[in-house]
């Protein structure tokens, strides 16, 4: 590795990180761009050239040579709550910032970005479907207060990996991540009867129709399974 000094003015090239560390441009290309068939010890000295020359990589060139954008779009999808705090939905909801928060663990310390973005109706849908279309990220996790989302749809049908945070009210192409909504109504059902609680209710939201959440459903299902098995007779049941 040479002495040279960090650069005074403007931004480090590819060029004077390889001059500092004695090697090729090509070598360093491959280390900035996180090749594994790069000697241990060459990376070294270009990662202490990169140091020492406080070297950033150009996100936009490097997307070119490695087709990768190291960003994944978390989306919200869910109407303007209009500035009432109390109808913010997902934002203010804990789970989407416990969400959030596993999401920062994982992508972190890979490096991987994660912008949000809002769908709030038929024109953002179509704004934030352009942009993801425009090669700005790599996957999208989508987390939507509605099942049937038509937005979670034009995502399955399109090119980018997608994981819903959530099950989807029907049959998509596509991964999703969600509580099993069954045991949790069982577990509460348990609960109950260990109390020695023999006439319960239960009360919901849509379970039918339109708006039905299949979560709603799930957890109805478990917990009249749980009264029932425990010789209680079953709850009474009510939508909200």
């Amino acid at each position: 590795m040479t002495t040279d000094h960090a650069p005074t003015s403007g931004r480090p090239t590819l060029e004077q990180v390889a001059r500092v560390a004695g090697v090729s441009r090509a070598t360093v290309s491959r280390v900035v761009n996180g090749e594994a068939s790069v000697d241990p010890r060459l990376r070294e000295l270009v990662e202490r050239a990169v140091t020492a020359t406080r070297y950033v990589p150009n996100r936009a060139a490097r997307s070119l040579v490695t087709g990768r954008t190291d960003a994944v779009a978390l989306v919200v999808s869910e109407p303007d709550p209009a500035g009432d705090a109390a109808a913010a939905g997902a934002l203010a909801d804990p789970v989407f910032g416990r969400t959030v928060t596993g999401l920062l663990r994982v992508f972190g310390p890979r490096g991987v970005q994660l912008p949000v973005s809002h769908a709030a109706d038929a024109a953002s849908r179509d704004r934030l479907l352009a942009y993801l279309g425009q090669g700005h990220a790599d996957g999208v996790v989508l987390f939507s207060t509605r099942p049937a989302d038509p937005l979670a749809e034009r995502l399955a049908r399109g090119p980018l990996p997608l994981v819903l945070a959530g099950r989807p009210a029907g049959a998509l192409p596509a991964s999703y991540v969600a509580l099993d909504q069954r045991a949790c109504g069982l577990l509460a059902a348990v609960h109950l009867t260990r109390l020695h609680r023999s006439h319960s209710a239960v009360l919901t939201g849509p379970v039918d129709g339109a708006g039905a959440d299949p979560a709603h459903r799930e957890r109805s299902a478990g917990f009249s399974d749980g009264v029932t098995d425990h010789g209680a007779p079953a709850p009474a049941l009510a939508a909200a």
